[in-house]
């Protein structure tokens, strides 16, 4: 009995109400299991590298710098590492390599493509190691 109107409620509102509660329920239940596990540092860290020298390549030195550890960022600003490695690189095809983690580091490896000033028109396939740190949670590019 709804105490506002005085009024019962009707038999097939209430069965719709029903319906709508499970399906709003399965809808949960849907969506949590979409998360799905999270996602291995291994995933992680070849995402970040991945997105790193993407933003090399794109010339955007402030985001690639916001990838490095932030003892990094600690001693050196961000002019600094624009002009250690702020030239775009002449790569493509970037993908990502074999990683090996322990607990808060990573030993990365990246390939790509990268032409060669000296040979005009030559594009060699190479690779780099790269050094991973976790911190506060997050995975940053250890620098030097």
């Amino acid at each position: 009995m709804n105490l506002l109107t005085n009024q019962r409620p009707v038999p097939g509102r209430v069965r719709w109400l029903q319906w709508g509660a499970a399906l709003a329920g399965v809808a949960v239940l849907a969506g949590c299991a979409g998360l799905g596990k999270p996602k291995d540092s291994e995933t992680i860290v070849a995402e970040r590298s991945l997105a790193y020298w993407q933003a090399r390549v794109d010339g955007d030195v402030a985001k690639a710098y916001g990838f490095t550890s932030p003892g990094y960022r600690a001693v050196k600003t961000q002019e600094q590492f624009r002009r250690a490695y702020g030239t775009p690189p002449a790569v493509e095809d970037l993908e990502a390599g074999k990683a090996q983690c322990e607990a808060d580091r990573c030993e990365f490896n990246i390939k790509f493509k990268a032409q060669l000033p000296m040979a005009k028109g030559a594009v060699v396939p190479m690779g780099m190691q790269e050094v991973w740190i976790r911190e506060d949670g997050q995975w940053w590019l250890f620098l030097e």
